[in-house]
């Protein structure tokens, strides 16, 4: 990448561009890009029989949001929701049942549901929108030639010695990770709008007796005991869409209204795995890369250049030391819920009126779900450094989106001029 510390020419804040590059193509470009990465690369869950084409939509952009806000966060939810299928074909392999495919597994998780072993995959397919190489060719196509120009076209600056805009930077970020969740989410079905209703064989009180249940309150449908845990990272996102709506800033994740529930939100966190992790971290560290790589850049004022760099800093850190802080955690948890379960013989979660009684203002900070779900209860070891960390992700966020428009209004020279693409081509 160019570095380019000094620049002695006089501010620009608007260059045209009659015969090369300028600050409007600059802007139109980047942006499409990133919106066109954020739309194509989402994938949501079924929704209820009674949402509307709006409440759809409105899936849709709680995803694209939650990948503007930060595209590694849009990885997470997809890495662990295809670790989640992964899990879940395993177990069907180890059980030796066959024709349970990634795709059944994606679409049950999804909120699809399956009647096994009558529901097949084709079935699954048929209601996919954009299945296999359709998804690729139709549904993405362009984003997909818009991604592949705009990376080249930034690395030819690049290998030119021209100078590249920390908003072009943003934007190839975003085409690497929303090309991770693109893998992870390659067998999840696309655009399905209706599940599969199921007619249960047996009623739920012969279901609860036969799993030997006592006292038994349940929060998001009755059965919860058959497998519901809470990742560290679910219980967190839970946490603050939650005080979002108390401050009345619904942005993310459509609330449910009914009991029991009739959908799977889209941005449900799931617990990832390690190889799945491992998947991710090519992705996530090529997103810091991307974005450090302005370190010697040319900023307008030097204050500028000092922010990107601790902003950068700080993704490139705190991906690290917070990824490794929950996977600790996550792991404790686990044990301890693995050692609490083989102590006590029955499956018994507290009522809602036994958790109200003398809640201390620690006990209050850990759970503020409505009702409280002693699911969505989180450590404060994990809960004040996490909500630090994100207010700072938040705010430093922010400044990379603002630092990119404002970063325009004085650009080096080169930073106009266009690839000399005849570079490459072979002359005879």
């Amino acid at each position: 990448m160019p570095s380019t510390a000094t620049h002695s020419g006089q501010h620009h804040w608007w260059t045209s561009s009659p015969s090369g590059r300028g600050t409007a193509s600059i802007l139109s470009s980047c942006l499409i890009t990133i919106l066109l990465c954020c739309w194509n690369a989402v994938c949501p869950n079924v929704p209820a029989l009674s949402d509307s084409k709006w409440n759809q939509f409105h899936d849709k952009v709680t995803l694209a949001m939650i990948a503007l806000l930060g595209p590694e966060f849009l990885l997470g939810v997809a890495a662990g929701q295809y670790s989640s299928a992964k899990r879940s074909a395993k177990a069907f392999q180890k059980a030796k049942i066959k024709d349970w495919s990634l795709t059944h597994a994606f679409y049950a998780d999804m909120g699809g549901h399956i009647d096994w072993p009558c529901v097949e995959k084709r079935d699954i397919d048929d209601k996919n929108k954009a299945d296999g190489l359709a998804r690729l060719i139709r549904s993405r196509f362009i984003t997909i030639i818009q991604a592949v120009w705009f990376f080249a076209n930034t690395v030819a600056r690049a290998f030119q010695g021209l100078a590249i805009t920390t908003l072009e930077l943003t934007a190839l970020s975003f085409i690497v990770i929303m090309f991770g969740t693109s893998i992870c989410w390659m067998h999840k079905p696309a655009d399905v709008t209706v599940p599969t209703i199921l007619q249960s064989r047996v009623t739920l009180e012969h279901i609860h007796l036969d799993a030997s249940l006592s006292n038994y309150q349940w929060f998001h449908t009755p059965l919860d005991f058959a497998g519901r845990e809470e990742c560290q990272l679910s219980k967190l996102w839970a946490y603050y869409t939650h005080i979002l709506r108390i401050l009345h800033l619904p942005v993310y994740s459509r609330p449910i209204t009914v009991k029991p529930r009739d959908r799977i939100p889209s941005d449900t966190w799931l617990q990832t795995d390690l190889p799945r992790e491992f998947l991710s971290a090519p992705f996530i560290l090529g997103f810091c890369i991307t974005l450090i790589s302005a370190w010697n850049f040319y900023f307008p004022t030097p204050i500028e250049r000092l922010l990107w760099r601790i902003a950068t800093g700080f993704f490139m850190a705190g991906g690290v030391i917070s990824g490794g802080w929950l996977m600790l955690t996550e792991h404790l948890v686990r044990k301890h819920r693995m050692k609490k379960k083989t102590s006590s013989s029955d499956t018994v979660l507290p009522s809602v009126e036994q958790d109200k009684r003398s809640r201390s203002v620690a006990e209050k900070l850990r759970n503020i779900s409505t009702p409280l779900d002693p699911e969505l209860k989180v450590h404060l070891s994990i809960l004040i450094p996490m909500t630090i960390g994100c207010a700072i992700y938040c705010i430093l966020r922010l400044y990379i989106w603002v630092e990119d428009i404002i970063g325009l209004r004085d650009l080096p020279p080169s930073a106009f001029k266009t690839v000399e693409w005849t570079k490459y081509i072979p002359h005879f």
